[in-house]
């Protein structure tokens, strides 16, 4: 607790070509907007990206797309298994309180928890130390 935050995720990934300076500028180490690959990478200014797959968020899967809360723990059961048999790579959750917290919502979620621990082969983790793990050391950011 109080400490200042050290990732950004813009709204609706609103990046200008500015942003990645004005991150540093202002002290974040790192942003979770660019789902352009499935491990961090640094910008050539050192920011760090943070992988979040904007299609795998319980907004896209359960609102827009209109998925139940059992699909939505399939559709990211299914990348998990995907991803770890390429040798694992990073699956962010990017997750929204009142939309997979809600009472009808929250058990398949739990479940999806549940089923992603017993394989073994997922690691649950905060950003500072998955990004050290792929060699990238975020400015500010302790390991925890």
């Amino acid at each position: 607790m109080g400490q200042s935050p050290r990732g950004f995720h813009a709204i609706a990934r609103s990046h200008s070509f500015r942003t990645p300076d004005l991150l540093l500028k202002h002290g974040f180490a790192f942003t979770c907007d660019w789902g352009n690959d499935d491990q961090p990478w640094a910008f050539t200014n050192g920011l760090l990206n943070l992988p979040l797959n904007h299609e795998l968020s319980d907004r896209q899967i359960l609102t827009v797309c209109q998925a139940s809360a059992d699909g939505y723990a399939g559709q990211i059961g299914d990348a998990a298994q995907c991803l770890a048999g390429e040798g694992g790579r990073v699956l962010g959750l990017e997750l929204t309180p009142y939309i997979i917290g809600l009472p009808y919502r929250i058990g398949a979620f739990e479940g999806l928890l549940d089923s992603l621990l017993a394989r073994g082969d997922c690691w649950f983790a905060q950003a500072a130390p998955i990004l050290a793990a792929f060699g990238l050391q975020a400015r500010g950011c302790a390991e925890r």
